[in-house]
C-alpha cells in the first residue's frame, strides 16, 4: 500500500471518528464515535468489526471525496495533466475555480478534493 493511500485512509478514519480514544475496564483501547453512524469492517473478510446505526441510510459526505482521491492516487503519477471536462467544473459542494479545458496537475486536483466542503 502506497504512503499516500495510507494518509488518505488515516485522514478518512481521522474524519469519521471525531472523537477521542478511550480504554474499557479490560484496557482494549476503543474509539469514542460522536457521529450518528459508522461501520468499520475487515477488508480482506468483508467481516463487519463495529457498526452503528449501520443500517440507517445517511448521505455520502466527504466519503466520496476520500475515495476518489484514492482512486487518483492509485491510477495517476502525481505530475500528470489532466484536462478538466464540462461536466466536472461546477457539481457543488467545494469549488476552487476550475474551467472546461483547464490543465491541472493530478497533485493539485489531489489538495482541491480534500478542501473542507461547504456546511
Amino acid at each position: 500500500m502506497s504512503k499516500m493511500k495510507k494518509l488518505l485512509i488515516l485522514l478518512l478514519i481521522i474524519f469519521l471518528c471525531k472523537g477521542k480514544i478511550l480504554a474499557d475496564s479490560k484496557t482494549k483501547l476503543f474509539v469514542n464515535i460522536n457521529s450518528p453512524s459508522a461501520v468499520v469492517m475487515d477488508s480482506n473478510t468483508g467481516r463487519i468489526l463495529y457498526d452503528k446505526n449501520a443500517q440507517e441510510q445517511r448521505p455520502m459526505a466527504s466519503l466520496t471525496k476520500i475515495m476518489t482521491s484514492i482512486m487518483l492516487v492509485e491510477n495517476c503519477k502525481m505530475d500528470e495533466m489532466i484536462e478538466v471536462p464540462k461536466g466536472a467544473v461546477w457539481l457543488g459542494g467545494s469549488t476552487v475555480g476550475l474551467k472546461k479545458g483547464d490543465m491541472v496537475s493530478a497533485e493539485s486536483l489531489l489538495y482541491g478534493m480534500l478542501l473542507p466542503s461547504r456546511q
